[in-house]
């Protein structure tokens, strides 16, 4: 099995997104000792993945983390892939998720949506945590849980052909990752322009999400996050 298929399978998705999920829930509780949780709800994916939990009476720290961990598992398993991983693939995956950074900070400045003023240096770390708790769990939602469970229901139930079903599937989840982020669920007002972004940049990383998998894709929402709020972070 060669690079490009490796990089796609589970298990090397889960290998290499488990530092993520770590250092997300390390930074939420070095943010917010007392109240970590408080600091995660500030991703509403986490937030929404806690309430589904909340469903079956299971609250907890680390449960939105561990739904990735399972389902990546359950995944692998279903699949019949060899338990083996290559580093040599979570290096080439680490490498390729920041160049696919580059067309989503061209298409930023294109619709020119990046905030003018920049956030307080005190805010950083905190402001990091966020986005990378951000990448994992709404590429987690938007993108593995949402496009898959679209394109089983617009193929297998609507009977749609493959090719459309993925299409629409990417589009819907791309409007629906872009609205969640404004209220009433989201804390945003919203703003055409950012809406737009958001969505382009959803089609962006659902098509990447279908064609190099879903470690790729989150590690590659993580890095421009991450970029982004430490580039605001410096004073002009």
């Amino acid at each position: 099995m060669g690079y490009i298929e490796d990089a796609r399978r589970p298990l090397h998705s889960l290998v290499y997104l488990l530092p993520l999920i770590l250092a997300y829930e390390i930074g939420a509780w070095m943010v917010n000792p007392s109240q970590p949780i408080v600091q995660q709800d500030r991703v509403i994916a986490y937030h929404l993945v806690r309430m589904f939990w909340s469903l079956f009476g299971a609250t907890g720290f680390f449960l939105p983390g561990i739904a990735i961990i399972i389902i990546l598992l359950v995944t692998h398993v279903l699949s019949g892939q060899p338990w083996k991983v290559h580093w040599s693939t979570l290096l080439g995956m680490g490498g390729e998720s920041f160049v696919w950074t580059l067309p989503l900070f061209l298409l930023y400045r294109w619709i020119r949506v990046m905030s003018s003023t920049p956030s307080p240096r005190s805010e950083w770390f905190e402001n990091v945590v966020v986005s990378t708790g951000a990448g994992v769990y709404e590429e987690m939602i938007f993108r593995l849980i949402l496009i898959t469970a679209l394109v089983i229901v617009l193929e297998d139930v609507l009977r749609i052909k493959k090719d459309k079903a993925l299409i629409w599937s990417v589009l819907i989840a791309a409007i629906l990752f872009s609205a969640h982020h404004y209220e009433p669920l989201g804390g945003e007002p919203y703003r055409f322009g950012s809406f737009v972004f958001r969505t382009l940049a959803g089609i962006y990383l659902g098509a990447m999400f279908l064609f190099r998998g879903y470690g790729i894709t989150a590690g590659c929402h993580v890095i421009y996050n991450v970029v982004v709020v430490t580039l605001d972070a410096i004073p002009p």
